[in-house]
């Protein structure tokens, strides 16, 4: 079930979070600041990582708490809103990523489950 539970959160959060690093070329403004002195990140980037990251974290506090009934249609549900996001914002390689996370998670919820 932990396993499950840790993938489910690492599913949730990675889609939006690769976004955000995309959008914010977080990776090129920490590579800058290693050789400039200073971090090229805006601040807007670290709060919106630090909200999905955290909203990621309470749905997978929420997954425990569920019955197993209960557990499966918020998997279900959340899966559904990422799918919508992927079609929306169109196939690249985080969609990839965060659809095997989800695989991952509910293999290891349904093994969990019996």
């Amino acid at each position: 079930m932990r396993r499950g539970v840790r993938w489910f959160a690492v599913a949730c959060a990675c889609l939006p979070a690769l976004d955000v690093i995309d959008a914010f070329s977080v990776v090129d403004g920490l590579l800058t600041g290693l050789t400039g002195g200073g971090i090229g990140v805006p601040l807007r980037a670290w709060a919106l990582l630090a909200w999905v990251i955290g909203a990621a974290c309470a749905v997978a506090w929420a997954l425990v708490a569920a019955t197993p009934r209960g557990r499966m249609r918020l998997f279900a549900g959340c899966a559904a809103m990422h799918a919508a996001y992927a079609v929306a914002s169109g196939l690249r390689p985080a969609v990839l990523i965060a659809a095997g996370c989800f695989w991952l998670s509910h293999a290891a919820l349904r093994q969990a489950r019996g």
